[in-house]
């Protein structure tokens, strides 16, 4: 329609055109605003964390404590026994031998604040 011409809009309010053009556009716009926030609420899959420790550390005990209260999901490493975790806390950690180390995807963290 073009609306430059005399009375065309005025005929096209007349109508009552506009009202069911209008409310299906808003319609759509609402339709699409809610699609988005939903794609907005899709929370990516929590990110597994491994936490190399050794019996008796109260960091060690400390970290576990802070990730269940966070309501993370880990796996436990002990270095008691076992060779091979004592020669990855060894890498991870520098040489230094600290523990906890905690990996989340590609973060390593040595040690913790929080005891």
């Amino acid at each position: 329609m073009d609306f430059s011409k005399p009375d065309v809009y005025r005929r096209f309010l007349e109508a009552g055109i506009w009202k069911d053009k209008c409310l299906k556009y808003v319609q759509f716009v609402v339709e699409k605003l809610y699609e988005l926030d939903e794609k907005r609420r899709v929370v990516p899959a929590p990110q597994k964390v491994v936490i190399y420790t050794t019996p008796g550390c109260r960091y060690c005990e400390a970290a576990k404590k802070d990730l269940e209260e966070r309501g993370v999901f880990y796996e436990e490493i002990s270095t008691e026994g076992n060779a091979r975790a004592l020669e990855d806390v060894m890498r991870l950690s520098g040489g230094s031998g600290i523990v906890p180390v905690l990996i989340s995807g590609n973060n390593v963290k040595v040690g913790f604040g929080g005891g």
